[in-house]
């Protein structure tokens, strides 16, 4: 019997950056995916590894090796698409239907269950992120805000104790927090947008095996 797998996110609070490394590792799955990270460890019966945005769990049976290699992350892609980390990865899903053996099939069922209740977590600590991104946003547009406040009130306003050239370079201070927080709005949107779309594809993965269970129990 042909069996699926699955990869399961597994989004943390701390938003990490990846940044260069000496060696980086290669996760080698048995689907025949593969990912690079500047750092894994294992907790259990997970393997976890930084990726852009957080980190991500995989299942320890899912990893067929994971080899060191010397080199910058920095000069390679260090984003890993969704479709390497999502349902797109596992078109099979799981093929049960010529499964007899009572046993064997029961296996499947508290490994279905097992991957929905990992998601579930994954969606509360992705809605985290978002949060936490929304809250981000929110201030940043307070900066930008305050920033154009200032702008517009040394443009308008004559200030006995400033002079021409010290209004000016006051002006250009504030244009430049103004651009800073607008450079800092546009990343944290996509950050949000990166959430959002993980938060849909683990809803739709959770969905699909949720039905495969269903499915399995009638």
């Amino acid at each position: 019997m042909r069996r699926m797998i699955t990869i399961v996110l597994g989004i943390t609070l701390l938003c990490i950056t990846c940044t260069a490394e000496a060696v980086f590792f290669t996760i080698q799955l048995k689907n025949g995916n593969a990912l690079e990270t500047a750092k894994y460890w294992e907790e259990g019966s997970t393997v976890f590894f930084f990726m852009d945005g957080g980190t991500a769990g995989i299942p320890l049976r899912m990893i067929k090796h994971i080899t060191a290699s010397d080199g910058m992350l920095s000069s390679r892609g260090m984003y890993y698409p969704l479709a390497v980390l999502s349902e797109s990865a596992d078109e099979e899903l799981l093929e049960t239907a010529a499964v007899s053996d009572a046993e064997q099939k029961q296996e499947i069922i508290d490994d279905l269950t097992d991957r929905i209740n990992v998601i579930e977590t994954n969606i509360i600590n992705l809605e985290k992120n978002k949060n936490t991104y929304l809250n981000k946003r929110a201030k940043y547009l307070q900066d930008k805000q305050r920033a154009d406040s200032q702008i517009k009130d040394l443009n308008i306003r004559t200030n006995t104790y400033l002079s021409t050239n010290e209004r000016q370079e006051k002006i250009e201070i504030e244009q430049s927090k103004a651009l800073d927080a607008e450079e800092k709005i546009k990343n944290v949107d996509m950050q949000i947008k990166n959430t959002q779309d993980m938060i849909e594809n683990q809803l739709r993965m959770k969905n699909r095996l949720k039905n495969e269970l269903v499915r399995l129990q009638q």
